[in-house]
């Protein structure tokens, strides 16, 4: 990793050409507007183009350690009801009269979202890929690793093919995932024309 106090760039070239006559470049670099961090790069040789995406750690604390809020989603028009028939307002004649009213009127708004709000408790969740999925991706990976330094047609050759045994073992999975997730709609329980709104 090469460094000044303005830029930074990883050591290993970003960029390689589809063109045998140019040469691997540095495509990627970091200007430093901050204090002086401890940082990586790492570069990701994932993607079927000719430029490497470039993942940069910053090695800080974050801003803030509470964790991310719950999913909440709130019916405003019950919420509205609610807050119509708990709201009464009384004569008030004193400071004390108000702060009382005050505080009640809080509660009752706290309790009122309260009760209009449900958590999504189960986001959506991506399955995981098969182990031949995996090793498919693993092996293309290297493979193009291995065209980019050596410019073997064979390699390249190679390398193509797997793009097309990977691009179809996912498709493949996608259309199972697909398959499952219909087969479990449910006409009683509405699930179906859920998902068709």
């Amino acid at each position: 990793m090469e460094s000044t106090d303005l830029y930074a760039a990883p050591d290993s070239p970003t960029y390689y050409p589809f063109n045998a006559d140019h040469q691997p470049d540095v495509l990627v670099i970091l200007l430093l507007n901050l204090q002086p961090q401890k940082y990586s790069f790492n570069n990701i040789s994932d993607l079927s183009s000719d430029y490497n995406p470039i993942i940069l750690s910053i090695c800080d604390s974050p801003l803030t350690n509470s964790s991310p809020r719950s999913r909440t989603k709130t019916n405003w028009k019950q919420f509205t009801l609610e807050m119509a028939r708990i709201t009464q307002i009384p004569h008030i004649s004193t400071k004390t009269d108000i702060d009382r009213e005050i505080e009640k009127i809080t509660t009752n708004l706290q309790q009122a979202i309260k009760n209009c709000s449900t958590t999504q408790k189960n986001p959506r969740t991506f399955s995981s890929l098969y182990d031949e999925i995996l090793l498919g991706i693993r092996t293309k990976r290297h493979l193009r690793k291995e065209w980019q330094i050596r410019r073997d047609p064979e390699i390249k050759r190679m390398y193509n093919a797997q793009i097309s045994y990977v691009r179809n073992l996912i498709q493949d999975h996608r259309k199972k995932e697909w398959d499952d997730f219909t087969a479990k709609l449910n006409f009683k329980h509405k699930s179906i024309y859920k998902l068709n709104r």
